[in-house]
C-alpha cells in the first residue's frame, strides 16, 4: 500500500496472517488511519515492478478536488479482470469502502474468491467515478505484449521470479 500526496510518499507493507484474505489488512489500514493523510491509496502485487514517480505524473491532473475516484487500467476491456496486480484509488473511495463494507458483504456475499475482486465489486456498487488510463499498467493478462522499456507505464505485472522482476526493473530504468 502506498500513500501519495503531492510529491510525498509513505510506503507501508501490510501482510495478512490469513493468506486467503486481505480483509484483516484493510481493517488494519482503516484502524491505523495513515491513508487519511494522503490523496491516493495504491495496492501493488509483489509480482509487479512499480515506479511511484511515474504514477505521480498520471495522478497530477486528478488530485485536486478528488473525492471518490478509481483508476481503471489495461484490463478494463479484458474478459478476465486483473484484480489486485496494481490498483489506484482515491482516499475518498477507500473511505467510502470502509463505511460500506458491511453493506457490500450483505449484498455481494462471501462467494467472491478473493479480496481484490470483492473490493472492486463493492466499489462498483457504490458508483465510484472512474478514469481509464492505458498507461498505468503493462501486463500480458491485458492482452498486450509486456514491454518494460515503455517509459509511459507506471507498473509492469507478471514477474513471479526474481530474475524476471530485476530484468524488467533494469530495462525500465535504462
Amino acid at each position: 500500500l502506498l500513500g501519495v500526496r503531492t510529491g510525498q510518499s509513505v510506503y507501508t507493507t501490510a501482510i495478512s496472517p490469513d493468506a486467503g484474505s486481505f480483509m484483516p489488512t484493510w481493517k488494519a489500514v482503516q484502524v491505523v488511519g495513515l491513508y487519511t493523510k494522503f490523496d491516493w491509496v495504491v495496492k501493488v502485487s509483489p509480482e509487479t515492478v512499480f515506479f511511484p514517480e511515474r504514477l505521480r505524473t498520471h495522478l497530477k491532473d486528478h488530485t485536486k478536488g478528488v473525492k471518490n475516484f478509481v483508476f481503471e487500467k489495461c484490463d478494463k476491456f479484458s474478459s478476465t479482470p486483473l484484480y489486485g496486480a496494481f490498483d489506484v484509488r482515491s482516499r475518498g473511495a477507500i473511505q467510502k469502502f470502509f463505511w460500506n463494507v458491511d453493506n457490500c458483504k450483505a449484498k455481494l456475499g462471501w462467494g467472491i474468491p478473493n479480496e481484490d475482486e470483492f473490493l472492486q465489486k463493492c466499489l462498483d456498487t457504490l458508483n465510484m467515478e472512474t478514469f481509464y488510463d492505458a498507461n498505468l499498467l503493462s501486463a500480458n493478462a491485458c492482452g498486450e505484449q509486456l514491454n518494460c522499456w515503455d517509459k509511459a507505464k507506471s507498473a509492469f505485472h507478471g514477474f513471479p521470479d526474481l530474475q524476471g522482476f530485476h530484468d524488467c526493473w533494469r530495462h525500465a530504468t535504462q
